[in-house]
């Protein structure tokens, strides 16, 4: 595993397996990735010359849609609904679902969960 900031990168896979296992990047950006920087996206990670293993990388810490940067911008949202008292945050303060989902026939499994969520 190749680590680099707050991301791990298996160099068995292929590029495109590899790049879509960081959080944020799926099928598609993957792939616009790969395009914008001239690589072919079926090559193994290990088999990228330095150059191009630096330009993947380099284009990945810079742009900050996805990773831990994403998850840290997601948690702050949820925190500002918290601290606003809006309803959205008062859902997430007690774990039910947010957007409007019924709790009556579903969700029965997420509402019996959250008293251990909270215990950890």
């Amino acid at each position: 595993m190749l680590n680099f900031s707050h991301y791990s990168i298996n160099k068995k896979k292929k590029v495109f397996y590899s790049l879509k296992n960081i959080f944020g990047l799926g099928k598609q950006s993957s792939l616009n990735i790969c395009k914008k920087l001239n690589i072919n996206p079926k090559i193994k990670w290990y088999n990228l010359n330095l150059n191009e293993q630096d330009k993947l990388i380099n284009f990945i810490i810079t742009n900050d849609r996805w990773g831990i940067i994403l998850r840290q911008k997601n948690r702050n949202n949820i925190q500002r609904y918290i601290k606003n008292l809006s309803n959205r945050g008062f859902r997430h303060k007690l774990s039910l679902p947010v957007r409007g989902q019924r709790t009556h026939s579903n969700a029965k499994t997420y509402k019996r969960l959250r008293h251990f969520k909270k215990k950890k």
